[in-house]
């Protein structure tokens, strides 16, 4: 669930939403505020010592709606990474949140036209990859962890894309379920 974004951390969000609206917003450049704590791993390496500026993320909902709500801990502008990559669905649940907050006075019109504008051009940035039809095979299968149709469909969808290009892909995400259960299925996680 998104909380209402507290006047602290909105400015995060109206720093990256002027950004966006002067073409000076960089996708492509984010990195967590903090990194991945997994006990053995050096600072700056992802998985078999791949330099985190070779790393191809795969962003789920919780990463972008964060970024453009302005919530605490959001992914931040820091090092580079080669690629990021998401599901179409990433589109919808945003979208949908933007309206759902309207709806209940959250955000005004305004802030949801500069949020849905964000998101447009935050997605324009990243390979967004369609729900096919091996992805909603591989859904329902059993995880590791209890997860949400959702999230099952992400994460069926990092597994697809990650295994079709035999590289690397680490999730960002900011669901703890999703974490375990993409680790447990071999992918690195940030975000949580």
């Amino acid at each position: 669930m998104i909380d209402t974004p507290g006047p602290a951390h909105r400015c995060i969000a109206d720093r990256f939403l002027a950004e966006i609206k002067t073409g000076k917003a960089e996708a492509m450049t984010w990195a967590l505020a903090r990194h991945d704590q997994t006990p053995g791993r050096q600072p700056g390496l992802a998985a078999r010592g791949t330099p985190v500026d070779a790393m191809i993320i795969y962003l789920d909902a919780s990463i972008v709606l964060r970024l453009v709500l302005g919530e605490p801990k959001p992914l931040v502008k820091r090092q580079q990474y080669s690629g990021a990559v998401t599901s179409a669905l990433t589109e919808v649940e945003c979208l949908r949140t933007l309206d759902r907050m309207a709806r209940t006075g959250s955000l005004s019109p305004q802030e949801v036209a500069d949020r849905r504008m964000a998101c447009y051009r935050l997605l324009e940035e990243v390979e967004v990859v369609d729900i096919s039809g091996a992805v909603l095979r591989r859904a329902p299968e059993p995880f590791p962890t209890p997860l949400g149709t959702l999230d099952a469909i992400h994460l069926s969808t990092a597994i697809a894309w990650r295994d079709a290009r035999e590289v690397t892909l680490t999730m960002a995400t900011h669901d703890k379920s999703l974490a375990i259960a993409a680790r447990a299925r071999g992918l690195e996680v940030v975000g949580v």
